[in-house]
């Protein structure tokens, strides 16, 4: 090689090699200057937001929720209570590890009486960052776990609903979701006063996703809803409830109802029925209580007094059909109150037939059995009352109409219908919720209003009469108390079946007392007795009881007359 090749070749070769050292700078270089912009970048351009999301990591937060307002008797005595209680989460990326997890989970399992291995196949198939595993775990039961601190638990704070009365008066009460939010009866009607204001808290991660014991922070007060006054009393509740037990026990039946309520202002002191809230969700055909309706209506109308007089032979024809006397006998000369006393069918149709169909259906709705009563309380029932104007309607249905078949409607729509017969003619509005108080002190009182004039004072007065009459003119009655003067009409009606009536019955009766200042009105019904008594053998031993047993605890004293009866 030549002189001048050889120096050509030695300048490439030392112009390579300056490339293979400063190549890897510069590659470096650039690469350096990138990182630099993007340090730069989330360090001083996108700091705030980075922040956030790295904090976000190690803070977790939910709602606090308010503890819900208290529910009272009538007498201020507790029905419903709310009590501190925990839920518990586990954090499932800290159960990440199967032996940890494992250890964890024996440990909350002895203290909460969990599966443990059901808690963590739980915990392992959930795709939420933390998993709940248990819902309103006592108070006491958060301390000891705080305290053990297991891997991945977050107790968060919550209040669940306590029953001082055990079962008493659930159908009324009625329940609340997980969401803490009312789902039926009274926690659902008045869910917006119960349920108060939720708060809000953070809770604390380490950098597993482990919660940090003891790192809650409220951020917002919770603002405890408002506690409501009812108008149950809880002695009389637990009466009529037992009472029921034993009416359906003693009888066979397949349900039923019992209704106490004050007659003047709608307040319903009891109400216990089988299927729950069957007394103003079910329909039927009440039967000859509803004599008591239309004796009410003949006499407001004036076409009938207490004594006005029909020969009764046993049995009627309506439109060619026959109708007849419950148990096929004929009285004679009977008056309007001996027709309640016997309950006889012939005597009602009597009855209508002097009132006629348009008066009767006008005062049918006046008593408003084809409207709802406007309880608070959910899914009440409107009844089937059909009219002249209904298309398959016939003279035979305004018969059986005055003495409660061919017409459908709640034990509810009865009582408060007899309530106004007795009371002085007016129809009073039924009613749970006596009063609420939030927090804050803002009280509420129910605005008890007479009602609607739907007979008159003297109308009403003989009515009590009249219904006094079938209790109290024979001292072996068995609807007649031992200590107090009172009033009454049973009920026994077929139940409607396909093509007519079956066999089967629904009994009843119907009461009030005192009788001189009535100051409960009560209904009794039960369903499909298989002893086949009459509502006054079966049911009228309960009204004596009821209404003995429940005077004295409204304070009303004995009958000056019944003093002393045994």
């Amino acid at each position: 090689m030549g002189e001048v090749a050889t120096k050509e070749y030695m300048a490439q070769r030392s112009a390579r090699k300056t490339r293979r050292v400063w190549l890897p700078i510069l590659l470096f270089g650039a690469c350096f200057a990138v990182l630099l912009g993007r340090l730069v970048h989330i360090q001083v351009v996108n700091h705030d937001n980075y922040s956030v999301q790295a904090e976000n990591t190690l803070i977790g937060n939910d709602i606090l929720e308010a503890p819900r307002g208290k529910i009272f008797d009538r007498n201020g005595q507790p029905l419903v209570l709310s009590i501190d209680t925990w839920d518990l989460y586990i954090s499932t990326r800290a159960w990440s590890v199967k032996e940890t997890a494992k250890q964890a989970a024996k440990a909350i399992a002895n203290e909460t009486g969990l599966d443990d291995k059901k808690l963590q196949l739980l915990v392992h198939e959930s795709s939420l960052v933390d998993q709940v595993v248990a819902r309103d775990l006592s108070y006491e039961t958060g301390l000891k776990l705080m305290e053990l601190a297991p891997l991945g638990a977050v107790l968060l704070p919550n209040t669940a609903r306590s029953y001082p009365n055990g079962k008493l008066a659930l159908e009324i009460l009625g329940f609340i979701g997980t969401d803490n939010l009312g789902l039926a009866g009274i926690e659902a009607v008045y869910d917006s006063l119960l349920a108060g204001e939720p708060g809000n808290f953070v809770y604390e991660r380490d950098s597993r996703g482990a919660p940090i014991p003891f790192g809650i922070h409220i951020i917002d007060e919770p603002a405890a809803g408002s506690s409501i006054k009812l108008t149950i009393d809880r002695r009389i509740q637990s009466i009529a409830e037992k009472e029921l037990a034993r009416a359906l026990k003693e009888n066979e039946g397949t349900g039923g109802t019992i209704l106490i309520m004050d007659p003047f202002n709608g307040e319903i002191f009891a109400l216990a029925s089988e299927p729950e809230l069957s007394a103003i969700t079910q329909l039927y055909e009440p039967g000859s209580v509803l004599k008591v309706i239309t004796a009410a209506i003949g006499l407001d109308l004036e076409v009938i007094t207490p004594e006005t007089t029909y020969f009764d032979t046993g049995i009627t024809y309506v439109h060619g059909e026959p109708i007849q006397n419950w148990e096929s006998r004929s009285y004679g000369l009977t008056t309007m109150t001996e027709v309640l006393q016997h309950s006889i069918n012939t005597g009602s149709v009597f009855m209508v037939e002097q009132i006629g169909a348009e008066n009767f259906h006008n005062y049918l709705e006046r008593f408003s059995f084809n409207t709802a009563t406007g309880i608070d309380l959910p899914k009440e029932a409107e009844g089937i009352v059909p009219t002249p104007d209904d298309k398959n309607w016939s003279p035979v249905d305004l018969a059986t109409q005055s003495f409660g078949q061919s017409i459908s409607i709640t034990p509810l729509q009865l009582i408060r219908a007899f309530a106004a017969t007795i009371n002085g003619g007016h129809l009073v509005q039924p009613h749970i919720l006596m009063s609420s108080l939030s927090e804050s002190g803002e009280q509420y009182e129910f605005e008890k209003k007479q009602g609607v004039k739907v007979i008159s004072p003297e109308t009403s007065a003989s009515i009590r009469e009249m219904l006094n009459k079938v209790v109290n003119t024979y001292t072996w009655h068995p609807a007649r108390p031992r200590h107090y003067s009172s009033g009454g009409k049973s009920g026994t009606a077929n139940i409607p079946a396909m093509g007519g009536y079956s066999d089967d019955q629904i009994i009843s009766f119907m009461s009030f007392a005192p009788l001189e200042n009535p100051r409960v009105v009560i209904l009794v019904k039960i369903d499909r007795n298989k002893n086949k008594l009459t509502g006054t053998e079966a049911a009228g031993p309960v009204i004596a009881r009821l209404i003995d047993k429940t005077l004295p605890l409204l304070n009303v004293p004995p009958t000056a007359r019944y003093v002393g009866v045994k």
